[in-house]
């Protein structure tokens, strides 16, 4: 019996000893474990955090382009058009007002300052004269018309 109690006692022993030995493995691979997956944690969160970055970047430039870049645009062209059409219509306008001027400037050298009026029961066309200029002709029947 001595013989069964040393075997019973070296069989806890063995026993006790893979005990300890499945426990350490059990605890090793459990560590390596969660190493491992707080590497694949991080590298995905890195990779999330990657992803977000590029997708703010691209959505702010977006933005940019979309909210303030081509309002801008539209707003300078539409402006330089504005400028340069109302550029046009005042060179066009001046020189049509150097034109008219030239017009009027001739027509009262040809007698443009003549006031007419209708004058007589009969309504006939007469003018005003300057009754301090002296008269011309032969039967001195020419006077100078007042403005002149």
């Amino acid at each position: 019996m001595e013989k069964d109690s040393n075997l019973v006692q070296r069989l806890k022993a063995q026993h006790a000893k893979e005990s300890e030995i499945i426990q350490n493995l059990i605890q090793q691979q459990l560590s390596d474990l969660r190493q491992e997956l707080s590497v694949t944690y991080q590298q995905e969160l890195n990779t999330i955090k990657n992803d977000i970055h590029k997708q703010r970047s691209g959505l702010s430039w977006r933005l940019l382009r979309s909210r303030i870049l081509w309002p801008f645009l539209i707003a300078l062209s539409l402006s330089a058009g504005l400028w340069f059409g109302n550029w046009a219509t005042m060179r066009y306008l001046t020189e049509e007002i150097m034109i008219l001027q030239q017009g009027v400037n001739d027509l009262e050298q040809q007698g443009g300052k003549i006031n007419l009026a209708t004058c007589g029961k009969k309504s006939r066309k007469c003018v005003q004269i300057d009754l301090k200029a002296r008269a011309y002709g032969e039967n001195s029947d020419y006077r100078v018309i007042k403005g002149y």
